[in-house]
């Protein structure tokens, strides 16, 4: 709210005005400045009165609690958010101003402050006080005697370049991104389809619009309200639609605005001061983003573009809330660190289509097949859909959240041996029913014959969970006493669960380990530690040898290990060098 219309209301606690409103207040009387204006406010945590007219807030808080000594201001006392009062004059030197500002009828107010003397509500000696330190400051300002100002030079003198650096370095501070609802920004130079409509004269935003172009494909629309439709029509055609505000004659494209698709991107960027903005809430509920460049000074309008493109910082905040949409202090900083959030329709994909994913989740967690999880869909290398869903463990302890980080274990599954997997079946290699001893002979004439492929993959194949195939890869002569125990001992400190332990001295069988890389032993197991190629035989002969459980649920690792061995029978060549040449 303006004063200059009513009286402004700051609704914060003590705390919140102490380190916020405050903090500048402190920091400037720390320093040493002589003279402050009180302004037309109210504030109910400091009284009733309006600031400029508080005697708690002038005399006690600034004057005694914070120790300002210099002259204080009233600002103007014309503005409606007090001239409603009487005696405005006179309150406002009762309260501690030391100087007052543009009363409406000085005749009134003069003669109420002589009222309130002879009433003895003013006194003599504070009017006196008031008058002579007025009168000091003129005398250390060198005010006794009138200045002459050198008219020659005058504008060198002030526009010096320092001053210029100074309005450039705040003029680029006070651009605010308000918000990025829609995670566009920055811009992807990737994509294409962005449409500029320009709102205001055709010279103004130019500069902005070819920045912006250095950095991506862009095509400018320059609004006339005599072709709302084309325009309108043009706009929905695009990718996504960047707004581009520098005249108060925008109000007459709200109607064709608000109409836009809510599913088109649409960022709105204000190169006007914030003041002069009304009335767009329909529009700034629905963007994907709105950024407040305050001005359409061409160096602003280069900047705004780079932090738009992911090229520079902005890390303004709102000073005064915009309706009920945006409260003082809000924003949101952008810099070349910070990653976009793509949409589907980017990539041709439907936000539709993958809200149906939503649904798969929840279910799997209405299930108890997990208590949480979070999903990414990768298109291009770029996130297309990121979602969390559930808790850390049926407890409901913790929410997913997407920064969380995850144990990366059996990763490879889903993202190499299935990725495969899905690939072939794609181009009709196999079919889910197959017989996986079809492809896997060794297979044929065990109780394992009859598997199929949709079973490994289900995880109900009747596999056990694990298999201790590393037994085979140890010399049983190079330790007496168990391998293992369940509890520690003096022999067993190695734990490798939560209640197994395995002896402390083994060694391995000679022509299975190596600690050399070699065309007979080519497969890593750590760092100097290989084994020999015969060793996945072993693996595939033990697997056809263990025994089977019954066919409900059982993650088992044994089961992606087939499909591995499935990939690469059909393939011919190694599972990693197929993934390679698929999807890279």
């Amino acid at each position: 709210m303006d004063s200059h219309k009513a009286l402004p209301v700051l609704n914060f606690d003590r705390a919140r005005l102490d380190s916020i409103e405050l903090y500048p207040f402190k920091e400037v009387i720390h320093a040493g400045l002589g003279g402050i204006m009180a302004g037309h406010l109210e504030v109910p945590e400091l009284g009733k009165n309006p600031a400029s007219l508080s005697a708690h807030v002038i005399d006690n808080l600034l004057c005694r609690e914070l120790g300002f000594r210099g002259l204080v201001f009233t600002d103007a006392l014309e503005m409606k958010g007090v001239s409603q009062n009487e005696n405005l004059c006179a309150k406002a030197l009762k309260a501690g101003n030391d100087l007052l500002l543009a009363p409406r009828n000085l005749k009134r107010e003069l003669n109420g402050v002589l009222e309130a003397v002879k009433s003895g509500w003013l006194s003599e000696k504070e009017i006196t006080e008031k008058c002579r330190k007025v009168l000091t400051y003129k005398y250390a300002l060198g005010l006794k005697t009138k200045p002459h100002v050198q008219i020659s030079g005058l504008d060198k003198r002030l526009n010096r370049t320092e001053v210029a650096e100074l309005i450039s370095r705040l003029q680029k501070a006070a651009i605010t991104v308000v918000n990025n609802t829609g995670g566009g920004l920055p811009l992807d130079a990737k994509l294409r389809g962005t449409t500029v409509l320009n709102i205001g004269k055709p010279s103004s935003g130019l500069e902005f619009y070819s920045r912006l172009k250095q950095y991506l494909p862009l095509r400018r629309i320059m609004a006339t309200s005599d072709s709302m439709s084309a325009i309108r029509k043009e706009l929905v055609n695009s990718q996504r639609v960047i707004v581009v505000i520098n005249s108060n004659d925008y109000n007459k494209y709200k109607p064709m605005l608000e109409k836009l698709p809510d599913s088109l991107p649409v960022v709105y960027v204000y190169l006007m001061p914030l003041k002069t903005m009304s009335d767009m809430e329909v529009c700034w509920k629905k963007a994907a983003a709105v950024v407040l460049g305050h001005t359409d000074e061409l160096e602003i309008q280069r900047q705004v573009a780079d932090v738009m493109a992911g090229r520079a910082v902005a890390d303004g905040r709102l000073s005064v809330a915009v309706s009920d949409l945006f409260k003082p202090g809000d924003g949101v900083t952008m810099s070349p660190k910070v990653s976009r959030i793509y949409k589907p329709e980017d990539y041709g994909m439907s936000s539709a289509v993958l809200k149906g994913i939503d649904e798969i989740a929840l279910e799997g967690i209405k299930a108890k097949a997990y208590p949480g999880c979070q999903i990414l869909i990768l298109k291009d290398g770029v996130p297309v859909y990121d979602k969390c869903f559930g808790t850390f463990t049926y407890e409901k302890s913790k929410e997913v959240e997407a920064d969380n980080l995850y144990d990366l274990a059996s990763l490879t599954k889903p993202t190499a041996t299935l990725l495969a997997v899905m690939k072939l079946y794609d181009n009709g290699k196999f079919g889910l029913t197959d017989r996986v001893s079809d492809y896997i002979p060794v297979l044929k004439g065990t109780v394992k014959e009859r598997i199929t492929i949709e079973e490994l993959l289900m995880h109900q194949s009747g596999l056990p969970a694990f298999w201790p195939f590393y037994k085979k890869a140890i010399d049983e002569e190079s330790y007496t006493g168990a391998f293992y125990r369940t509890r520690p001992d003096a022999g067993h400190h190695r734990q490798i669960d939560t209640r197994l332990f395995v002896i402390d001295h083994f060694g391995y069988k000679k022509e299975l380990v190596s600690k050399v890389f070699s065309s007979d032993y080519p497969l890593l197991v750590s760092d100097s530690m290989y084994l020999h190629r015969s060793f996945r035989d072993s693996v595939l002969q033990q697997i056809a040898g263990v025994p089977l459980k019954d066919r409900r649920y059982r993650y088992s690792d044994l089961n992606f290990i087939l499909l591995r061995e499935i990939v690469e029978n059909i393939t011919k060549i190694p599972m990693n060098i197929f993934l390679q040449k698929e999807f890279s």
